[in-house]
């Protein structure tokens, strides 16, 4: 029986197991700029587009290390979409 296909991090590979195309692995810096591309200017318009650009959900872009924060901890959308208060 063949040897079920693993991911570089050794995590098993779906995509390949199921032949279908693999999501695009974004980093911050190129998602942030395709989003600022494509005009997306709140998180709610995020949260209405993302699906369909194929871009992370939600609560994984704002768990990126790179995400501006508040003082307060809270996420800040104003300064990741490039908006001066």
């Amino acid at each position: 029986m063949p040897e079920f296909p693993k991911n570089r991090d050794g995590t098993n590979d779906w995509d390949t197991f199921l032949e279908r195309e693999k999501k695009k692995e974004w980093t911050y810096e190129t998602l942030r700029n395709d989003i600022l591309e494509k005009g997306i200017n709140s998180s709610g318009d995020y949260q209405k587009n993302y699906s369909k650009n194929n871009w992370p959900a939600p609560n994984t872009l704002i768990s990126m290390s790179k995400f501006p924060k508040k003082v307060d901890d809270s996420n800040d959308w104003n300064t990741f979409l490039g908006k001066n208060k």
